[in-house]
């Protein structure tokens, strides 16, 4: 059992979402440009959410960071151990599992290393990595002196030699393979035995430890303007408020591209999969609740005190999906919405993708969805699923009485 959700959400003047070049992301859809949300953001913006709504409980809750191995430092001198000892053990236990690490980009001050890419993690995996990182504390320190962490074993550079980032890979693996089988083993069960929630949706990639990655089960689609929508400039003028009488007021003149779209949203989870990964109907039923109202109650922050453009959705659609994968209804869109007299924008995006579902639904009679509501301010009478009055009655009614597989 999966479910969708899809918006059409017009958002005032912003900066939600940028590039590299410090300006609104967009992308070329249908041969016109569009803005753009990437999903990475929207993911984020769900994440905080659901932590600041409280939808999970605490111990549901899972943070992404670099600094895992300093955590687990700053617990083991919470219980006693030295500093010097304590980042030893942080950083062998971390190398026994194939986790490198890479020193902070200032190069001005001493940093601490870092882990090589971000870590999604919960607390149950914090403590029991722990707890194992001390049973197995006199095994970790005979490696640490037999062979000290070298800075040429941080993470290959882009530009190095294919023949240096093999050794580098080389070294670790050869470092790893100093500890015990049952010490590895160990480290490596503690670390991955203890998944949450937060976890099981979103998923982590582990390159250098393949047992600890997790495959994510919600799907988040990079939203894009129903409209033809490309940036544009804010000029801006600061005020100087203690200018004497003759001089220039302004103190500082800039532009900033902006974009204004009305974006077209979707995400998708996989219900069933939650409950066989956690063994769990109520959990699977609760983890889908909670992303589901995150993600379409949130937007990315980017320019909030400058713009002050967060919304609301004028439309939502719920499916639920019972064989095969989710769908986005992004080609609905694929000639962009043109505005027209008396009719606002969301309107006839909802029109359009009325349309483009009942004809698709005829075309392919497997992507029927057997159940479905939506929640709809515009004018426009929608013909696909029934209507709902908020939020909580929408995922009730979508979720109850369901035979969740796990």
């Amino acid at each position: 059992m999966k479910y969708e959700v899809h918006l059409i959400q017009p958002i005032a003047v912003n900066r939600m979402n940028t590039n590299g070049d410090k300006q609104p992301k967009t992308i070329d859809f249908g041969g016109y440009t569009r803005a753009r949300l990437s999903s990475q953001s929207q993911k984020y913006a769900s994440r905080k959410y659901t932590q600041e709504f409280g939808l999970l409980d605490q111990n549901e809750i899972a943070l992404r960071t670099r600094k895992f191995t300093q955590l687990i430092q700053a617990e083991l001198e919470k219980q006693g151990f030295s500093p010097d000892d304590a980042i030893t053990l942080a950083q062998f236990a971390m190398s026994a599992i194939g986790m490198s690490h890479k020193k902070g980009e200032d190069k001005k001050i001493e940093q601490p290393l870092l882990n090589e890419y971000m870590i999604l993690c919960c607390q149950a995996e914090i403590d029991a990595f722990l707890a194992a990182v001390i049973r197995h504390q006199d095994a970790i320190r005979k490696v640490s002196l037999a062979k000290p962490i070298a800075a040429d074993e941080e993470t290959p550079k882009p530009n190095d030699s294919p023949v240096k980032s093999k050794s580098k890979l080389t070294a670790k693996k050869a470092l790893a393979r100093q500890f015990p089988e049952v010490v590895r083993s160990d480290l490596a069960k503690a670390f991955i035995a203890h998944r949450n929630l937060e976890v099981t949706l979103y998923g982590r990639q582990l390159a250098d430890f393949p047992e600890g990655t997790v495959d994510g089960q919600v799907q988040v689609a990079h939203a894009i303007a129903v409209n033809y929508a490309p940036r544009e400039l804010d000029f801006f003028v600061s005020i100087d408020d203690l200018a004497a009488p003759g001089e220039a007021e302004a103190g500082m003149l800039d532009d900033l591209e902006v974009t204004a779209p009305t974006l077209y949203r979707t995400a998708a989870v996989n219900t069933s999969q939650i409950a066989r990964v956690l063994g769990s109907h109520e959990a699977a039923v609760l983890g889908t609740k909670a992303f589901l109202e995150a993600f379409t109650a949130s937007l990315p922050a980017g320019g909030k005190n400058s713009y002050h453009a967060t919304t609301a959705p004028t439309f939502v659609l719920f499916r639920e999906v019972q064989r095969g994968s989710p769908l986005s209804f992004a080609p609905a869109f694929e000639n962009p919405v043109r505005p027209e007299r008396h009719r606002s924008l969301s309107e006839m995006a909802v029109a359009r993708l009325d349309e483009y579902i009942r004809k698709l639904e005829t075309a392919f009679p497997s992507f029927k969805s057997e159940r479905q509501c939506c929640i709809n301010l515009t004018g426009y009478e929608f013909q696909n699923a029934p209507s709902v009055k908020n939020l909580r009655a929408a995922l009730e009614y979508m979720l109850q009485d369901r035979h969740i597989d796990g």
